[in-house]
């Protein structure tokens, strides 16, 4: 900082000086180059003093700067962010395939020659994947109505199409007053029903709809094999 003040200091008394000289039209000529010359040296010293100054400032900030808590545009790779895989399930007696998540574990499952049932439940146990399949003969027994399920998840009616009659299925879906959302496909033909349930709770509406449409990926692999 000294090698700024004190230039400044002797320019200022050398311009002084000058002014001085000129006002009382000094005569010496070589006296008054000699504190011309004087002057200009110390404007010279000073602006190079100054610009060194400024340079060693300038560095001392950029050495400071803490790098550890700069923001960072790096994006963290999630477990939720990579995509769920899918095993299909197959059956050749029951005439159904179904894909269902690899990372649900069985919690029960049922076969003998009239009936095929298996539950699946994610890890957290908050989600379940629900399937029935039996004989049943020629009429659809209540309990596997459309209207059945609309009385056992009952709350705000998502979506509804009953194909029953003409095509032999129906899909339906729910927002149930407990907090879960529940879906379901049936399919009803040559005496055999096969239907699923997938519910969740409404707070993982991100991770099995938004993240990635579990919902569309089983219901549309859900079908009859011929």
């Amino acid at each position: 900082m000294n090698n700024v003040i004190v230039p400044g200091i002797v320019a200022i008394i050398l311009f002084i000086a000058l002014v001085i000289l000129y006002k009382k039209r000094e005569r010496k000529k070589m006296v008054r180059d000699i504190i011309l010359a004087l002057f200009i040296e110390a404007i010279v010293t000073l602006v190079s003093n100054f610009n060194v100054l400024y340079t060693s400032l300038k560095t001392d900030v950029t050495s400071n700067i803490d790098v550890t808590s700069a923001p960072t545009t790096e994006v963290l790779a999630s477990a939720d962010d990579e995509l769920p895989t899918f095993v299909p399930r197959v059956s050749n007696q029951f005439n159904y395939t179904i894909d269902c998540p690899s990372n649900f574990i069985t919690e029960g499952s049922y076969e003998q020659e009239t009936e095929d049932d298996f539950d699946l439940r994610s890890a957290d146990r908050k989600a379940t994947l629900r399937f029935t399949a039996r004989i049943v003969g020629d009429e659809l027994p209540y309990i596997y109505t459309i209207d059945y399920f609309r009385k056992t998840y009952s709350g705000i009616e998502l979506y509804a199409d009953n194909q029953l009659d003409e095509d032999g299925w129906y899909v339906a879906s729910t927002k149930s007053a407990d907090g879960f959302y529940h879906y379901r496909k049936c399919i009803y033909s040559g005496g055999i029903v096969r239907l699923f349930t997938f519910s969740f709770p409404i707070e993982q509406e991100e991770k099995y709809l938004s993240n990635y449409d579990y919902v569309s990926r089983i219901e549309q692999s859900f079908k009859k094999l011929y």
